[in-house]
């Protein structure tokens, strides 16, 4: 199936990029950020023509340019300013409340883990320091809608946009002194990309969650030298204790538990006699397994640490299926979304199994004989047709 063109803007601002929708490209103020008031952040390359307007827009976006939210150091130097309060607040929400919700099941200690440990990390290596102050600003934008709203999307755009130049940079020259806090970042990017989709719906959810698996993909590559030397760092140990342990009852109960549901997609990819089968195939069966190591998890809570190992494991082909919107891909996409409705107590999945599922109604329309598979996300997912 082919996919339907879209144009994508190039000289857009940073919080239509960071929401992958269209920017109208209008400066200083889009018609999007207009919309959701909220300050509209410029990349340093060359900007769209300015417009004339001097009106309360303006001077948001003029505050926004002025406003001292941090330099990509933090203030590192001992001869600048102190960390902005607005950041210390950040930081303490991030201690206090978002390291919780992060973390608080991925480990048995995942409470200190997360709000201390990884902390400390953050203060040597400010690059994650910024992802952490990013995603504690989405996460108490969401918490409280009495919260100033635009003051915080602003400080999460100005984070986060400081954290993805180090971050590209260490992709491209990786290191083992930076493969512990580029492991921890790729959560944090994570939890953003998909947080932010409470923010504002993008306007293709299929684009939006692919670009989250190949952060994962793109981190998994660049760490993977170092995988050895990160196991045996306390922090990583913690992350993976679980995992671990949902990897090693599976294997004891090996054939002992199906999910039929998921299998039985083998058949939909031998009715079609794609040339991807293989891709398709070992697909399926990597979702199915992890679908057992959350049936077999001794803490439920974990599933949604457990259901991110699938996005991880995808192949390049796999992905570039998703992205041409093959039907196969995409229905084996919406059964992914029934193991994220089982991931009840993360915040930043809130709203996503709905959004697949609907995508993948909507993919397949010109192929209704198809529809029949998505019966059983859409029985999980509530969607109706």
């Amino acid at each position: 199936m082919r996919r339907r063109p879209h144009t994508k803007s190039r000289k857009g601002c940073l919080p239509c990029k960071q929401r992958h929708r269209k920017c109208d490209e209008a400066y200083p103020r889009c018609a999007s950020c207009t919309r959701l008031e909220i300050p509209c952040t410029w990349p340093s390359s060359p900007r769209p023509k300015e417009s004339t307007s001097t009106g309360p827009e303006h001077h948001v976006s003029m505050q926004l340019q002025n406003r001292h939210f941090g330099s990509p150091d933090l203030q590192s130097s001992a001869a600048s300013p102190p960390l902005p309060l607005d950041d210390m607040r950040l930081l303490h929400h991030w201690t206090a409340k978002t390291a919780l919700a992060h973390g608080s099941t991925l480990a048995s200690n995942g409470d200190r883990l997360w709000s201390i440990e990884v902390a400390e990390v953050a203060f040597e290596h400010p690059f994650l320091l910024h992802g952490l102050l990013g995603i504690a600003a989405i996460h108490k934008t969401l918490g409280d809608p009495q919260n100033d709203r635009p003051g915080l999307l602003a400080q999460a755009d100005a984070h986060m946009s400081s954290c993805l130049g180090p971050y590209k940079k260490n992709l491209e020259q990786p290191a083992l002194e930076t493969s512990l806090p580029m492991f921890l970042l790729s959560s944090i990017l994570v939890t953003y990309n998909l947080a932010s989709a409470q923010v504002a719906e993008p306007d293709n959810p299929i684009d939006a969650l692919l670009h989250c698996f190949r952060l994962l993909r793109g981190v998994s590559i660049v760490i993977g030298p170092h995988w050895e030397q990160l196991t045996k760092t306390t922090i990583v140990a913690q992350i993976m204790s679980n995992i671990v342990a949902s990897e090693e009852k599976a294997s004891a109960e090996d054939g002992q538990i199906e999910i039929n549901e998921v299998l039985r997609l083998k058949e939909l990819v031998a009715q079609l006699d794609t040339s991807h089968a293989e891709v398709c195939i070992r697909t399926i069966e990597d979702l199915h397994q992890v679908f057992v190591r959350t049936e077999l998890s001794d803490h439920p809570d974990n599933a949604h640490t457990i259901c991110m190992i699938w996005p991880a494991q995808l192949s390049e082909t796999y992905l570039d299926l998703i992205a041409a919107e093959h039907p196969v891909a995409v229905i084996i996409l919406a059964h992914f979304a029934v193991l994220m409705v089982r991931s009840r107590h993360a915040w930043y999945l809130k709203g996503w199994p709905k959004r697949i599922v609907n995508a993948a109604v909507r993919i397949l329309d010109s192929t209704p004989e198809l529809q029949k598979w998505l019966d059983w996300p859409r029985q999980h997912v509530h969607v109706t047709v």
